[in-house]
């Protein structure tokens, strides 16, 4: 990867060769990062692209290192001079438009009003400036019939997944990989007073390829039913199925049409239902190998060749082609 924006001669020659050019602006903080895995991604689809490290320019200053590029990829724009969610990077837009590029925005973030009243504004001001709006956010999409440029687009496997080592500190019966805030401080208190031990937190917050440690070691991947909106989910089910684990998890509205079908490759239990009425469930998940073979093997399988970010980049060209955004 590159860690600035240099147009060097051979760089320019690859653009005019006919392919798509597309830079992609995020912060590239680690190689885990999702904006590391779309860049990986972009390099592997044969479009030449760029990265930019936005926290190292003004709107203006990074606008101009892209002069030139077919398509512009922000995620959040938090650049010197704008602030996720309060400053959308709106000088960025209009300058790379101005110039010529396709400016989209591809934010991985719950917006939902009822969540984030700061988020939704962003993201409502941010979409009237952006030629598309990507969103993970399927509710946000839904909910907000006057932008007619969202779309949604998930997130995918990681790209360095690799087979597990089982180790002492994830092996557990269920293992839950969140960050324990607000309601879900209550999901691993009641968690732990039902299985003691037998339940363990991801504490290191693995990732990258540590996941597929975890996903080795424990016999369920959990997850907790917050928050909780339709056609919304975090990417740990494609990081949980492209590592090999076994996820149980509330299914939610949408998750169907995608193709996750619970007890075909993940497991589920009732949001609606307190934990404690549902630990004969939990047990049976944790006694049958055998099923959680098969789902495992099943949730790979399936994420592999439907879920990973090279389908994602493939799936975004798509959007901007039928819109005739590719072909200026």
């Amino acid at each position: 990867m590159v860690g600035d924006a240099v147009l060097s001669p051979e760089l320019r020659a690859m653009m005019t060769a006919g392919r798509p050019s597309v830079a992609l602006v995020g912060c590239f903080d680690r190689a885990s990062d999702t904006e590391a895995f779309i860049y990986r991604a972009l390099e592997r689809s044969g479009v030449t692209c760029l990265m930019l490290r936005e926290e190292f320019y003004s709107q203006a200053e990074a606008a101009g290192k892209l002069e030139g590029f077919d398509v512009v990829i922000f995620v959040k724009g938090r650049f010197r001079d704008s602030a996720f969610p309060k400053r959308p990077p709106l000088e960025f837009i209009e300058r790379c438009r101005d110039q010529g590029s396709v400016v989209c925005c591809w934010l991985f973030d719950l917006l939902t009003k009822e969540w984030s009243a700061d988020r939704y504004a962003w993201a409502v001001k941010t979409s009237t400036f952006c030629n598309v709006f990507f969103t993970t956010d399927g509710y946000f999409a839904r909910h907000c019939d006057d932008l007619s440029n969202v779309e949604v687009l998930r997130q995918g496997i990681p790209d360095d997944w690799r087979e597990g080592k089982v180790l002492p500190r994830y092996k557990s019966d269920f293992l839950f990989l969140g960050v324990p805030y607000r309601e879900r401080i209550e999901f691993v208190k009641t968690m732990t007073q039902l299985y003691g031990t037998r339940f363990q937190m991801g504490y290191d917050c693995p990732r990258g390829a540590a996941v597929c440690d975890a996903c080795e070691s424990a016999k369920l991947i959990v997850d907790c039913a917050w928050p909780r909106f339709d056609y919304y989910w975090s990417d740990r089910v494609y990081v949980v199925a492209g590592a090999g684990g076994c996820f149980l998890a509330p299914p939610i509205p949408g998750m169907a049409e995608e193709g996750w079908i619970p007890g075909k490759n993940f497991l589920a239990y009732d949001a609606d239902v307190p934990l404690e009425q549902q630990v004969d469930r939990f047990e049976f998940y944790a006694a049958d190998e055998d099923w959680r073979g098969k789902i495992r093997t099943e949730a790979a399988r399936f994420s592999r060749e439907h879920h990973t970010y090279d389908c994602r980049i493939r799936q975004l060209l798509t959007v901007l082609d039928s819109k005739g955004l590719l072909n200026k």
